[in-house]
């Protein structure tokens, strides 16, 4: 009997404290690979973008007028947590306090963003970057629940500003794990009136090979 109460508590102890743990030691090491890999990338782009000026001011002071009438730039970046970062922020939910992992994790996407425009008005043939602003969006399913996301407040003001009184809407949103999460009911709500059909959601990751999802679930919806 002892000998299987012994093998019984080393079972346990495998299944409950070492595969956990050795999960986040590979979580924390693939992270941080690539958390590593895309701070060498960042540096790298940053550095060849010196020449160009990126600023919050509205206009450039000492801006040349003969230079063609200034374009708009976006730069988007959507940065995944690792299973590491999410575990701790969880804990961290737990006692309070600032989560420093998802702190430089929002730092990376902002620096991503700013060399994503400054890439796009080089491209143009421009030297700086005005008026820029930032918006963040939680998009993964970190901040709360997968089945609690929503749409960004963006979205629901255009909806409300809006009639879609007899209209059909088909929601489509790309996302990271959280799937459609509470948009469909919030545009039921905010779009009263409206014929909500079932919407499609796309892994971020996959967006750019996701032609023939776009295009059955079009067909499905009796569009094409």
């Amino acid at each position: 009997m002892g000998e299987e109460e012994a093998i019984g508590g080393v079972a346990a102890f495998v299944v409950y404290v070492a595969l956990p743990a050795a999960a986040l030691l590979l979580w924390w090491a693939l992270g941080r690979s690539q958390e590593r890999r895309h701070l060498r990338d960042l540096a790298a782009r940053e550095a060849a973008l010196r020449g160009v000026l990126v600023t919050d001011l509205r206009g450039f002071p000492g801006a040349d007028p003969a230079c063609p009438p200034p374009e708009l730039v976006c730069g988007e970046a959507a940065i995944a947590s690792d299973g590491f970062k999410s575990w701790v922020f969880g804990l961290r939910n737990l006692f309070g306090g600032e989560s420093k992992s998802f702190t430089a994790l929002f730092e990376r996407a902002r620096r991503e963003a700013v060399a994503r425009m400054a890439e796009a008005a080089r491209a143009r043939g421009f030297d700086a970057v005005c008026n820029v602003r930032f918006s963040t969006v939680d998009i993964g399913g970190n901040a709360s629940g997968a089945g609690k996301k929503a749409m960004p407040m963006a979205v629901c003001t255009f909806l409300e500003s809006c009639s879609f009184k007899g209209k059909t809407v088909l929601p489509l949103c790309t996302n990271e794990g959280s799937g459609m999460g509470t948009s469909e009911s919030h545009i039921r709500k905010l779009a009263p009136g409206a014929v909500i059909q079932k919407g499609l959601s796309i892994t971020g990751s996959q967006a750019a090979s996701a032609d023939d999802s776009v295009r059955k679930w079009l067909h499905d919806s009796g569009l094409i």
